[in-house]
């Protein structure tokens, strides 16, 4: 016989009846459906949140976030540019490239119209127009220009108007992309522009290679875009998982669209001191020997290069020209505006101290003394177009610079008329060649 403690209460250890086991039940119930409901909640809450933050991301203000959304990782060429760059954040301004890569307003036709003379100009982030929206103290800040802005924009512009009664119409492509180099454009020339069949090619070029004693070789010294991927996937890199992660979530959610961009952030943070193993812009230690110096290495790299795309265009009878770029560095000071007065002395600062900075702009100009002549041994059409204030007379009432290369509209629009004064004999040619062949039927 079992016995019964004396202390319990009674009804305590015996089993709960059915009434209390539909009361437990309810208040679990009632508990699940309350955390689901809190869940829900903060889901909704998290989402609409990172609606708002996306909207602030695309207002004025916060839009230089996404700059670093205009290029994307390449098989081929490190990186290229973002072909949905601003559609799906639908921000027209930033929306500037079309389906092939290039940035310009409209896709191209694969045949080329009989009525169109077609001109790509390759080159790096000046050509494109890259913006400074990310640079602290400098007092022109904003976002990268507009397709209605750039170099080509107003070298097409100048062309249509020349060349309004001559029945032809002009496509000057931007080919532009940030951080491009010779070996790029000889790979691009032969994996992107020849199947559009242009009529002529230009190279707006020179602070990604030219200033420095290195055998500098992008190919080989530069670890962006492509390569830090595949770097980063055999690495298990913790932030690059994240941002793949969070960029297929993204399609589904607003908060994973933002936090595909911090992470993003974060990684490009993490790589950004492994992208150059030799810096394509360096000040030498002395400029004993300067001369031969780079000479010789100006043949063992970028003058190899340029070389290749003489032969390619030479082969294809397509007229071709390099463009040395502007550096505020050239310019005379007394005949800058206001602003690029400020932001002259702000990149001497940055460029090193009162002893080695004098030392670098001597070396800058040295070269650009000795271009010509290299360019002249690959039998190569080469101008000087580097310094905006040539030919003034007076101050200039327009502020050309955005830093030390990067250009405002008001800086394309001169570098423009600078290009379309050398280019115009070569284009006369051109037309009257079409439309001889034209009517030759």
């Amino acid at each position: 016989m079992s016995q019964i403690d004396p202390q319990l209460a009674p009804g305590e250890g015996a089993a709960p009846g059915p009434e209390k086991k539909q009361k437990r039940k309810r208040s679990l119930k009632r508990r699940l459906a309350f955390a689901a409901f809190y869940l829900v909640f903060l889901v909704i809450l998290l989402e609409v949140g990172a609606f708002v933050a996306n909207r602030v991301i695309a207002s004025r203000a916060g839009r230089a976030s996404l700059d670093h959304t205009a290029v994307i990782p390449s098989a081929w060429l490190g990186h290229e540019l973002n072909d949905v760059y601003g559609k799906v954040s639908k921000i027209p301004e930033l929306n500037t490239h079309n389906a092939q890569g290039f940035k310009y307003p409209k896709d191209l036709s694969a045949e080329k119209p009989a009525t169109v003379i077609r001109i790509f100009a390759l080159g790096g982030s000046t050509l494109y127009g890259w913006g400074s929206k990310h640079l602290q103290g400098y007092p022109i800040r904003r976002l990268h220009l507009n397709n209605e802005e750039t170099i080509t924009h107003f070298l097409e512009k100048k062309l249509e108007e020349r060349f309004a009664d001559s029945g032809f119409d002009f496509e000057v492509v931007n080919g532009g992309i940030p951080d491009y180099s010779s070996q790029h454009h000889l790979i691009r020339l032969n994996k992107d522009v020849y199947r559009f069949d242009p009529d002529m090619v230009l190279l707006v070029v020179g602070a990604n290679e030219f200033y420095t004693l290195e055998n500098y070789n992008p190919l080989v010294h530069y670890n962006a875009g492509g390569k830090a991927v595949l770097h980063s996937f055999h690495q298990r890199s913790f932030w690059f998982t994240m941002w793949i992660g969070a960029r297929y979530m993204a399609q589904y959610s607003s908060t994973f669209n933002t936090l595909q961009y911090g992470a993003l952030n974060k990684w490009q943070a993490q790589e950004k001191g492994k992208v150059f193993e030799i810096e394509p812009r360096q000040n030498p230690e002395t400029l004993d020997g300067v001369e031969e110096r780079f000479k010789e290495r100006a043949r063992r790299t970028f003058l190899w290069t340029y070389h290749q795309i003489a032969a390619a265009t030479s082969y294809r009878g397509t007229p071709t020209a390099v463009f040395l770029q502007p550096q505020i560095v050239f310019e005379e000071p007394s005949l800058m505006g206001p602003r690029d007065q400020e932001t002259l002395k702000i990149v001497k600062s940055q460029m090193g101290t009162a002893e080695t900075t004098p030392r670098m702009v001597a070396f800058m100009r040295k070269v650009k003394e000795l271009l010509p002549g290299l360019f002249d041994e690959i039998k190569m059409t080469y101008y000087d177009k580097a310094t905006l204030t040539a030919g003034l007379q007076t101050a200039s009432q327009e502020d050309y610079f955005l830093d030390y290369t990067h250009l405002t509209p008001e800086g394309s629009a001169k570098f423009a008329d600078h290009m379309f004064e050398c280019l115009l004999p070569s284009v006369e040619a051109l037309v009257a060649k079409r439309k001889a062949a034209q009517e030759k039927g």
